[in-house]
């Protein structure tokens, strides 16, 4: 797995390398930021945040602000793996400030996600419950704009962790109410996926 690691590490380079010869300052940070999403799931959290960060940067230079607003939102979720709340909490309120300026619902899901995350590893578990919705519907406003039901199902494939968060912070709660909607939301993924 490192040797698939360190090849996609310097194809990522080839790529950026290409866009900024170029010119193309956007599509060189998205680059950088891939390769920030890579290092995270590979678990080098630190490594994922600089990249992030470096991402960021560029995007607010450019004004493109969903990007930059993502970019945040992987630095949020890398300092939550990595067990570093505070900037976790810190870069998910810039994400927020950045998504209300511009949102878009691709974004939305993933900050709510990552804001509900947060909220539950700090003991808030009501809060959470209401990221994860919000995540929930953001979600289905962008899976309502994919035609094909192929489409659809591929798309939905990484984001069942939401439904079973909503799912896990529910029965946490354990009032009937969160019961009922624990399965309801259990239902709802098993249609959708």
């Amino acid at each position: 797995q490192l040797g698939e690691l360190e090849e996609a590490e310097g194809l990522f380079e080839q790529a950026e390398t290409m866009f900024r010869s170029q010119g193309n300052a956007v599509r060189a940070a998205a680059i950088d930021l891939y390769r920030g999403v890579m290092h995270m799931q590979a678990g080098d959290f630190a490594e994922a945040r600089i990249i992030a960060q470096r991402a960021y940067q560029a995007f607010m230079k450019e004004d493109v602000k969903p990007r930059a607003a993502f970019a945040q939102v992987v630095s949020a979720r890398a300092g939550l793996k990595s067990a570093d709340l505070e900037a976790a909490s810190r870069y998910s309120a810039i994400a927020s400030s950045i998504y209300e300026q511009s949102p878009m619902p691709w974004v939305g899901q993933q900050l709510h996600a990552v804001r509900g995350e947060i909220c539950l590893a700090e003991g808030r578990p009501e809060i959470a419950r209401e990221e994860f919705h919000n995540a929930l519907g953001e979600l289905q406003r962008v899976r309502a704009n994919i035609a094909p039901d192929e489409l659809r199902l591929n798309f939905l494939k990484d984001k069942v962790p939401v439904y079973e968060l909503l799912v896990n912070t529910n029965l946490r709660l354990g009032r009937p109410a969160n019961l009922r909607e624990a399965l309801e939301t259990a239902e709802r993924a098993k249609s959708r996926t």
